[in-house]
């Protein structure tokens, strides 16, 4: 995938300071955004403006969930606590406290979200009746990533002592932990061919072969300067994205593994800080980054396969 790049479209300077997530909102064309300043903004990324702030919590929001289907944004705050906001209504419908520490991230799950905790634990919720089901012990340090398998009926869990941990999906069973990094376990993704990506504060990427009893990185990359924060895969273009600590994002061919673009100050006009978070959109090939720089940028990468 020669000619692979990046330009960037739009550059929104909203936030009053870190923006730590970014999700789609209700059209591909808009994402909300979050971070330290406890705004909760909403971007119209294909006209290049600003929509009224959808609400304002107080503290910093590290993660963020939207489900769709219930007009609802789940916000992970720094202080443990989730906050349930209607879109519609643009008011807090519900607030849990689950946990003791911040939220670092949030995934639903066949009507089932799971919340990682900075005290260690993940909770369960259930998105009809909005009750806790249940919150368990799944490390002594914070919990980074969540991800939930239907095919392996597992749930994946990376976390700051630097062990991957999977457990039995329904009755949460231990079943299998390894080191997969010096100091954190940051991120985490599923591959084609059982394979799992991992990514850590050591700024490494490993590949590990879950079908392995004895867990031996399949190959490590030194990937980044710093922290890698989140790495997520787009397979009908053949790529997948990590972005760091070091201020870039890059751009990986799926099979090969190497760079195809690096998206950088000195590069493109990227971010002066760590990007702690980005989504991209295969279909409009849009890519939006966020950084502790306050900044919100709008990127079109170019080159990509039309699959």
């Amino acid at each position: 995938m020669a000619g692979i790049g990046a330009e960037k479209i739009i550059q929104f300077t909203g936030h009053a300071g870190a923006v730590y997530a970014v999700c789609a909102a209700e059209t591909t064309s808009t994402v909300f955004t979050a971070g330290s300043d406890g705004i909760i903004a909403r971007w119209d990324i294909a006209g290049g403006v600003s929509k009224s702030a959808l609400a304002r919590v107080p503290g910093p929001v590290f993660s963020m969930l939207h489900l769709r289907e219930k007009a609802q944004l789940w916000l992970g705050r720094d202080d443990g606590s989730i906050h349930v906001i209607d879109i519609r209504a643009q008011k807090e419908v519900k607030l849990l406290k689950n946990h003791s520490k911040g939220v670092f991230c949030l995934i639903e799950f066949e009507g089932k979200v799971f919340a990682g905790g900075g005290d260690g634990t993940v909770s369960r919720i259930n998105t009809e009746s909005l009750q806790t089901e249940l919150v368990f012990q799944a490390s002594s340090e914070k919990v980074r990533t969540v991800l939930a398998d239907k095919n392996t009926n597992s749930l994946f869990i990376a976390s700051a002592d630097g062990y991957v941990r999977i457990f039995e999906l329904d009755a949460l069973r231990p079943l299998k932990q390894w080191k997969a990094h010096e100091n954190a376990a940051n991120t985490l993704l599923l591959l084609p061919g059982n394979t799992l990506l991992t990514g850590g504060r050591d700024a490494h990427l490993r590949f590990w072969d879950l079908n392995r009893d004895e867990m031996v990185p399949m190959k490590t990359i030194p990937a980044h300067n710093y922290a890698i924060y989140k790495v997520e895969a787009y397979p009908e273009v053949g790529i997948f994205m990590s972005c760091s600590r070091d201020k870039t994002l890059k751009i990986w061919d799926m099979n090969t593994h190497e760079v195809l673009f690096r998206i950088s100050l000195q590069t493109a006009g990227g971010h002066r800080n760590s990007v702690n978070s980005f989504l991209f959109d295969a279909e409009t090939r849009r890519l939006v980054s966020v950084s502790d720089d306050s900044v919100v940028m709008v990127w079109q990468i170019n080159g990509l396969p039309n699959n």
